[in-house]
């Protein structure tokens, strides 16, 4: 996909079982395709399907967590379409 426009959606402090910390940086993207997808070189990805943001409990679900950051990413969603 290429990356048309994007703005931070918020950043996550994650604490790991070992007590090590981790940072996740979320980010809203405009986007299109590129080309077809063709195959990932780790194997782990069969194909690529745009989906509607609010479905996104129909392919994974990242809780309450999950939930804030797709609502923040759709109020965001205004900003990034605009001037398109």
């Amino acid at each position: 996909m290429r990356v048309l426009k994007y703005l931070p959606v918020g950043v996550q402090k994650v604490v790991n079982p070992d007590r090590s910390i981790d940072y996740q940086l979320r980010y809203a993207a405009l986007v299109e395709p590129i080309g077809e997808f063709e195959a990932d070189p780790d194997g782990d990805i069969q194909k690529i399907e745009l989906i509607a943001p609010v479905d996104y409990k129909n392919y994974f679900d990242w809780g309450e967590i999950g939930d804030r950051i797709v609502t923040r990413a759709l109020k965001l969603r205004e900003s990034l379409e605009a001037n398109l």
